[in-house]
Formats: C-alpha cells, sequence, structure tokens
C-alpha cells in the first residue's frame, strides 16, 4: 500500500483549501452529483499551465494526467516552491499523444507549498491543448 495521498487540484470547489489558478481567464468547472468536476484546458498559445497552490506543504510524488488525443503537450515541466521561496524544477516529462491516462514519477522533490505545471509544444497545429484528467500524488510534508 502505498503513502501516495491524492492532492486533487479539483477539490478547491470541494472545500479543502487548495487554490486553483490556471492561465485561463474564464475556465469553466463542470460538476454533476455522479462524476468528480471536471475542467477542459482549452487555449491556444506557446505555454499552457495550471498552477496548485496547498493549505500545507506537500512532498510531489507523482503526476497523472489525460490529455484528448491530438491535443496534448510534448513536453512538461513540474516547478515547485516553498511558501517563502524561489520556484525551482522539479521534473520535466514528456507525454504521448493520446487518450490515455498517463503518470509520471518524481522522484525526491522537496516539500512545496505551490506547484506549477508547465505545458508546452502542443501537439495540434494551433496550440491547443485539452487536459480531461490531472492528478498530483503526493503526502503531506512533516
Amino acid at each position: 500500500m502505498s503513502n501516495n495521498i491524492p492532492v486533487d487540484f479539483m477539490k478547491s470547489f470541494r472545500g479543502s483549501g487548495t487554490t486553483f489558478h490556471t492561465v485561463l481567464p474564464d475556465l469553466v468547472i463542470e460538476t454533476s452529483p455522479e462524476r468528480r468536476p471536471t475542467a477542459e484546458l482549452l487555449h491556444c498559445g506557446e505555454c499552457q499551465w495550471v498552477s496548485l497552490e496547498f493549505p500545507k506543504s506537500v512532498k510531489v510524488s507523482e503526476l497523472k494526467v489525460q490529455f484528448q488525443g491530438g491535443f496534448s503537450a510534448k513536453t512538461c515541466t513540474l516547478e515547485g516552491c516553498p511558501k517563502d521561496g524561489d520556484s525551482a524544477v522539479l521534473s520535466q516529462f514528456y507525454p504521448e499523444d493520446n487518450n490515455s491516462l498517463q503518470s509520471f514519477p518524481i522522484q525526491e522533490a522537496p516539500a512545496v507549498d505551490k506547484v506549477k505545471i508547465m505545458f508546452e509544444n502542443s501537439a495540434d497545429f494551433f496550440g491547443r491543448i485539452i487536459v480531461y484528467s490531472l492528478d498530483v500524488l503526493g503526502e503531506r510534508a512533516s
């Protein structure tokens, strides 16, 4: 059994205290009683990103992302930042351009209070990126 707990960026809409920010000023969140909230990060441009601010420090151990095939990022960068510190790159990874849920382990990440996930180099000709699922896994830092 793993010590990893999901640090779900959508929980901010269910009262966990996690704050979610995106490059998109008019992000639409869809929810229903049958499923968890979802969001499409659909925006054109060279780099799209989401950032999360946690109520307590966390150690990120894995990032899971699901794109719509044809609208994935070719390169992703995960940055982290302690409460009063500078941002640092925690990991860079290269997703496949498909619809499957992809997992990327994060090795020996320090405790952070904020993370930023940058989606770069879209597979789409117009630079669109569509994210169906995004989970940040880890544990609370002691």
